[in-house]
């Protein structure tokens, strides 16, 4: 897991404190790492209870209830007017991007551990900078491949742990 999140720390281009908002970015970051933790604690025993479509609903809608006092908080006013390229795009993120991914992940616990399920997770910025290349044709930096390569060597490392002695 380090090793991963070495890598993707690398994609990231190694951002370096003094840069305007570091601070913030990284209390927001280590706010969602332990919401996420908790997250996976819940929805790897939620698997066990509740159909995959269920648990995805109940994830979506906590998380949503979730987000409301945080932008009631943030002070920004309720848009008046939406365009449809918003529109849309907020459908596709909140269909798509979201409760998709949320209904994969609920699918792929079922069959796995959540160990084993969420080093997987790291390969998300991989993904957003092939995006990247693929939309906008983004070059990318020799940050990428090497924090890829040890991103990818984590998810290979992680899926072949060696056998408990004890489980024979």
């Amino acid at each position: 897991m380090a090793l991963a999140g070495v890598g993707a720390w690398i994609v990231a281009g190694c951002p370096r404190p003094g840069v305007s908002g570091y601070l913030a970015g990284d209390l927001l970051m280590l706010g969602a790492v332990v919401c996420y933790a908790v997250y996976n604690a819940v929805s790897g025993r939620l698997t066990a209870d509740v159909p995959a479509t269920g648990a995805t609903s109940i994830m979506l809608l906590a998380g949503g209830v979730g987000c409301v006092p945080l932008f009631l908080l943030n002070g920004h006013p309720w848009p008046h007017h939406v365009s449809p390229a918003s529109f849309w795009s907020l459908v596709f993120l909140a269909v798509f991007a979201t409760a998709c991914a949320y209904l994969v992940w609920i699918v792929v616990l079922q069959d796995h551990d959540v160990a084993s399920a969420a080093i997987t997770l790291y390969l998300q910025p991989v993904f957003g900078v092939l995006l990247a290349i693929a939309i906008v044709h983004e070059r990318p930096s020799v940050y990428f491949y090497a924090g890829g390569v040890m991103i990818l060597l984590a998810l290979f490392l992680g899926q072949h742990r060696p056998r408990d002695a004890s489980r024979g």
